[in-house]
C-alpha cells in the first residue's frame, strides 16, 4: 500500500500538532495582556490555514472514493441484471417468474436511477454529513464549555456559569458564535465554521466535483482574498465585527483550496523522479518561510503569501516524497496530532487558569507549563476516550 493510501498521514499529523501548539501561543499572547505586535507568533492565526486547507483535501478525496466505489457497485448491479434478463428470456417455461422480477427490478432500478442524480445524492451527503459531525464533535465541544464554566467559577467566584450558559445556548446548540459574542468561548469559531463551511463544501462537490474544484473554489479564494485585503488587510476575522460571515468565508474557502488541491494525482508522484526529488528538497523551506510568517508578521500581505506556502507544504507532505515527511511517518507523530483537536477545544482553560495561578510570570513560562498542562490533559482525554468518545473514529 502506498502512502497516500494509507488511512492516515502522519506528517500531516504532526503537522496538525505543531499548528496547534502555535495556535495556543498566539491566543497566550492575546488573552495573557502579553500584546498583539509582530513576533512571538504575532501571526499565529495563519496555523489555522493549514487545518482548513487538510480538512478539504481529505473530505473531497474521501467522496470522490465513496463515489466511485458506488459507481462501480451499480455498475455491476446493472451488468448482472441485464445477463439475468438475457438467461430468463431463452427459458420459455419461466415467463411467469420473468414478469415478477422485471416487475421488481423496475421498481428497484427507479430507486437507483433516483439516488443517481447528482442534486439528490448531494442532498442526502449533506444530511449525513451533518450527522456525523454533530456525532462525533459535540461530546467534546460540551465538555470544553463544561470544564470551562467550572475552571471559571473556581478561579472567580462571581462568575456565574448558569447565566453564562443561558445568555449562549443558541452558541451551544448551533456549535456557533453569532456577532461578536463570547458568551461561551470566542475562540471556537473555527469549530463552527469548519462546520458549516464544510458541509455546503461538500454538497458542492458532490453536486459537480469538477465544477467546483476548477472553477468555484478558485474564483472563491481570489474573491475571498480581495475582499479581506481591501477591508481588513489580513484574513484574520477576529477584525471584523460581523464573526460569522468571515469566518464561514475563510473556511469555505480555504476548504475549496483543499479540494482543488484533492484533484492532483500522487500517485504518479513515484520516488527518484524529478518531481519527486522537487518536493523533497521543498518541504523543509516551506515549513521553516511559513512558520517564521507566522512568528515574524501580523495582519500583513504575508498572510496571503502563508497560505501558498502552507499548500504547497501540503502537497509536499502528501505525496510523501520528501525526507522529512519519511522521518515523521511514526505512530508517534500520529498521536500527537491525534490529540491536536482536543488541545484547541481546551486551549482557553488552560490560558485561563495559567493567568490566574502563575501571576506575574513572563510570556515563555506561562505558555510552557499551560501548554504542557493541556498536551497532558488532550492526551488522557484523547486515549482514555470516556466517555466522551461516542460516534467518534477510533
Amino acid at each position: 500500500m502506498s502512502k497516500t493510501e494509507k488511512k492516515k498521514n502522519n506528517a500531516i499529523e504532526f503537522y496538525r500538532f505543531l499548528f496547534s501548539c502555535i495556535i495556543f501561543v498566539l491566543h497566550s499572547r492575546q488573552y495573557g495582556g502579553f500584546g498583539n505586535e509582530p513576533g512571538h507568533f504575532g501571526g499565529g492565526y495563519l496555523a489555522v490555514e493549514f487545518f482548513l486547507i487538510v480538512s478539504g483535501m481529505l473530505a473531497a478525496k474521501g467522496i470522490e472514493a465513496r463515489m466511485k466505489t458506488a459507481w462501480v457497485k451499480d455498475t455491476s448491479k446493472d451488468l448482472q441484471s441485464s445477463e439475468d434478463s438475457e438467461a430468463t428470456q431463452d427459458a420459455e417455461d419461466a415467463q411467469g417468474l420473468l414478469q415478477s422480477q422485471n416487475s421488481e427490478s423496475s421498481q428497484e432500478s427507479l430507486l437507483n436511477r433516483l439516488c443517481r442524480f447528482a442534486p439528490v445524492r448531494a442532498f442526502v451527503g449533506l444530511f449525513r454529513d451533518l450527522y456525523s459531525r454533530y456525532l462525533r464533535l459535540y461530546p467534546d465541544y460540551i465538555l470544553s464549555i463544561l470544564l470551562l464554566l467550572v475552571v471559571r467559577r473556581a478561579l472567580a467566584p462571581g462568575f456565574c456559569p448558569v447565566f453564562t450558559f443561558k445568555e449562549g445556548l443558541a452558541d451551544v446548540l448551533a456549535i456557533q458564535i453569532f456577532g461578536r459574542s463570547y458568551t461561551i468561548n470566542g475562540q471556537l469559531w473555527f469549530v463552527s465554521g469548519l462546520i458549516w463551511a464544510s458541509l455546503l463544501s461538500n454538497f458542492l462537490f458532490r453536486l459537480h466535483s469538477k465544477i467546483y474544484s476548477y472553477i468555484i473554489a478558485p474564483l472563491f479564494l481570489v474573491g475571498f482574498s480581495v475582499a479581506s485585503w481591501m477591508n481588513f488587510g489580513t484574513i484574520d476575522l477576529t477584525k471584523s465585527e460581523l464573526m460569522f460571515p468571515w469566518a464561514f468565508a475563510r473556511c469555505f474557502a480555504m476548504l475549496g483550496l483543499g479540494a482543488t488541491l484533492s484533484r492532483i494525482d500522487f500517485s504518479s508522484i513515484k520516488s527518484g523522479t524529478l518531481k519527486a526529488k522537487l518536493l523533497g528538497l521543498l518541504e523543509i523551506p516551506l515549513l521553516a518561510a511559513a512558520v517564521a510568517i507566522m512568528h515574524l508578521t501580523r495582519h500583513s500581505f504575508w498572510d496571503y503569501v502563508c497560505i501558498v506556502l502552507l499548500a504547497l507544504l501540503t502537497i509536499c507532505a502528501f505525496s510523501g516524497a520528501g525526507l522529512l515527511s519519511r522521518i515523521l511517518d511514526n505512530r508517534f507523530s500520529g498521536a500527537l496530532g491525534a490529540i491536536s483537536y482536543s488541545m484547541y477545544l481546551h486551549q482557553y482553560t488552560f490560558q485561563v487558569s495559567a493567568l490566574v495561578l502563575f501571576p506575574g510570570r513572563d510570556f515563555a513560562t506561562v505558555v510552557l507549563i499551560s501548554l504542557a498542562a493541556l498536551i497532558v490533559f488532550s492526551a488522557i482525554l484523547e486515549f482514555t476516550k470516556w466517555p466522551f468518545a461516542f460516534g467518534r473514529s477510533k
